[in-house]
């Protein structure tokens, strides 16, 4: 996965989604979960277990929680610099 200046995209990478700061907990394209969202009983699995997903990203903000992208959303994000999402 990328973002649209064609930078891949990281787990743990501090995020603007839709306005919000957040951080990437899940790439589904490549099965990649940060610490604490692996699959099986983790927020990430369970807020789509209806619906199982194999592409796209998810993301976490303190405003909305978790959100998920496919790939066509993910002009949605823009990749932060120098801020530190882990205190949100």
């Amino acid at each position: 996965m990328e973002y649209a200046d064609g930078t891949p995209i990281n787990i743990g990478d501090e995020v603007a989604v839709d306005g919000m700061a957040g951080i990437i907990v899940a790439d589904f394209d490549n099965s990649l979960f940060l610490t604490g969202y692996e699959e099986g009983g983790n927020p990430a699995a369970e807020a789509v277990a209806d619906f199982p997903l194999s592409s796209g990203v998810m993301a976490k903000t303190a405003e909305a929680g978790l959100i998920y992208y496919e790939a066509a959303e993910l002009g949605h994000i823009q990749p932060l610099r120098g801020v530190d999402a882990s205190s949100r």
